[in-house]
């Protein structure tokens, strides 16, 4: 009877400024079930876990809190699955990190409504607000008005590698693959997991805003962050094209797109062999944005490539002093 329906997953690290906020969308919720609240302090070095600790304090049944003395995820360990999830007793599993925050109060409650009612479908998201904390702005409705696109296919998803609002999600624990890797992005990999057993449902309104970063896992000022994070995404699709034994006509467009993605970094890093097989790839591709085109003509000279090289080191400056 005491068993909660929903369990709420969190990771935090750093966060004193957006963490209240966080674990307030939380305790709004309004439901007729039993939820609750996992919550990973990965090591903060300010006073997030301070926060936390007051939270836990004021509502003991719902937290469950963890605390770490050392940083688990510059280690590479994905504490989100072997650790948060693999504690958890929900039937359905909701996702927001601690710098995300909900604003509906009936968002858990609608969202498994439709679980509830739809047993064909394994995980239900909603659009989002985007909040650009350097300018203090927001962008509304980021799938509603057209600035990510709607995917819920298999194919569609793996080959796009599509931003589907993770903080929005509600999902079946039972859809999900315990198995443990650590890749960049393990929500990527999770979606997959579950496109490839079940459907998914976009409700079109919006949950919650997603807090973008000057600097995060998913986002930086630096060329090199940001073409190691595009390189560890390939290295998650090419694991799912061998896991579900997809067919060579979807690897020929993940390649394409990833080579539209990443051609200029190729370049920049001077990596040889890459450089060959992107300009392979790409002349295969029917689609070739004015950036690929440019960075295709550039690096058929040394005088284009140190060019190229000039044009990146001055981007990582702008980029470096907006940051701050």
């Amino acid at each position: 009877m005491n068993i909660p329906l929903v369990s709420i997953i969190c990771a935090a690290y750093n966060h004193e400024d957006y963490i209240k906020e966080t674990l307030d969308g939380f305790i709004m919720q309004k439901v007729n079930f039993l939820y609750e609240i996992l919550i990973s302090d990965d090591a903060s070095t300010d006073s997030t876990a301070i926060i936390i600790k007051q939270y836990e304090d004021k509502y003991p049944t719902l937290f469950r809190t963890f605390f770490h003395e050392e940083n688990q995820y510059s280690r590479g360990v994905p504490f989100f699955f072997t650790e948060l999830i693999a504690c958890s007793q929900g039937k359905y599993i909701a996702f927001c990190e601690g710098d995300d925050y909900w604003t509906d109060p009936y968002k858990l409650q609608k969202q498994v409504d439709f679980l509830e009612e739809h047993k064909d479908f394994g995980l239900v998201w909603t659009d989002v607000d985007f909040y650009l904390q350097s300018s203090s702005v927001f962008k509304r409705m980021v799938f509603h008005s057209g600035t990510f696109p709607i995917h819920d296919s298999f194919t569609d998803v793996l080959i796009h590698r599509s931003f589907l609002a993770p903080a929005t999600w509600l999902f079946r624990k039972d859809c999900m693959s315990m198995e443990i890797n650590n890749y960049c992005d393990g929500t990527f990999a999770l979606l997959l997991d579950i496109l490839a057993v079940t459907k998914i449902k976009y409700l079109d309104e919006v949950t919650a805003v997603y807090r973008e970063l000057n600097q995060s896992a998913s986002h930086s000022p630096s060329s090199i962050n940001r073409y190691k994070r595009y390189q560890g995404l390939y290295g998650i699709q090419k694991d799912y094209l061998k896991k579900y034994k997809i067919s060579y006509e979807i690897e020929e467009a993940i390649d394409i797109n990833h080579f539209e993605s990443v051609y200029p970094y190729v370049v920049i890093f001077d990596e040889n062999d890459n450089i060959k097989r992107g300009k392979e790839i790409l002349k295969r591709s029917n689609s070739k944005s004015l950036k690929i085109r440019v960075a295709l003509s550039l690096s058929s000279s040394s005088l284009g490539i140190y060019t190229l090289k000039v044009i990146f080191k001055l981007k990582d400056k702008y980029c470096a002093f907006k940051s701050h």
